[in-house]
């Protein structure tokens, strides 16, 4: 990436409070207890609120009440809270983004893909594949945050890019220029926080999976899921054309393609889970 289109990525991030890159690190830290974790998420209480929420949502659809934030902790797992605290550290780029982009379609598609990238998963973890489903979630709710950067730059004209992709009638990663690709502006987002290497990646190359053979399989899941997500109508434009999935892709994840049908299929019919994560993510 250019030296003027960093800055400009750059500058169009948030800051990091010192209270969540506490929380982020001890977190991220696989030696962080359980008790860790919780002594430090309570340093936040909009973030404890946001645990608690998640852990009484539909989306884990236990039949009792979750009241305490260990017991929350325990039960949603790192990689679920790591989502919940990266998608709070974007509110304030959700906040300068300007219309005509659609932040609520943006965060819908967001949220089916990671909810699709858990459930295949969760799917492949049947045939013995040691994929951990939350960290999927993860990285697939932010697949596309490069997207949500590009607009808090420039709004106006990265619709305008959109509309272009639609006329022409190619998907939109395939018109944009390489050094201000959004896959490139969400890795570039990655590595400004910090992020785990596996993160960053699975952001950056989710349009090329098949480019990082050590980490082939989860941004394969990541991509397939992206795709299934515009398949069913949970597109960040109506309009837009959807990717089409390579087979080397389909390959490598080793599901037929009617069964990757039957899996997305099932996370989108499941609506209050979608709007268990909508929920949280429209408080911000």
């Amino acid at each position: 990436m250019e030296q003027k289109a960093f800055s400009r990525a750059v500058s169009a991030l948030p800051s990091l409070t010192a209270v969540l890159r506490r929380i982020f690190a001890v977190v991220e830290d696989s030696n962080s207890s359980v008790l860790d974790i919780t002594r430090v998420l309570q340093m936040d209480p909009a973030i404890t609120g946001k645990v608690l929420r998640l852990a009484n949502s539909a989306y884990i659809g236990i039949p009792h009440t979750v009241s305490s934030i260990q017991n929350a902790v325990t039960l949603l797992g790192t990689r679920r809270i790591q989502s919940l605290i990266l998608v709070s550290i974007l509110s304030s780029v959700k906040k300068n983004v300007c219309a005509p982009f659609p932040v609520i379609s943006y965060w819908r598609h967001s949220v089916c893909t990671a909810l699709i990238a858990e459930a295949i998963a969760k799917s492949l973890r049947r045939f013995d594949c040691a994929i951990d489903e939350n960290e999927l979630f993860s990285a697939a709710i932010l697949h596309d945050i490069g997207k949500l950067i590009a607009a808090t730059m420039d709004s106006e004209s990265f619709v305008q890019l959109y509309k272009q992709s639609i006329l022409k009638e190619v998907p939109f990663f395939m018109i944009e220029n390489e050094e201000e690709a959004h896959s490139s502006l969400g890795g570039y987002y990655a590595e400004h926080w910090g992020f785990p290497n596996e993160l960053k990646q699975c952001i950056q190359m989710h349009h090329e999976p098949l480019s990082d053979k050590k980490l082939a399989l989860r941004i394969s899941i990541i991509h397939v899921a992206d795709i299934m997500s515009h398949v069913l109508g949970f597109k960040i434009f109506s309009e837009e054309v959807t990717p089409m999935i390579q087979e080397d892709v389909l390959n490598l994840i080793g599901l037929p393609l009617e069964r990757l049908r039957v899996i997305a299929q099932s996370v989108i019919e499941d609506q209050k889970s979608i709007e268990a994560f909508m929920d949280i993510v429209n408080e911000i």
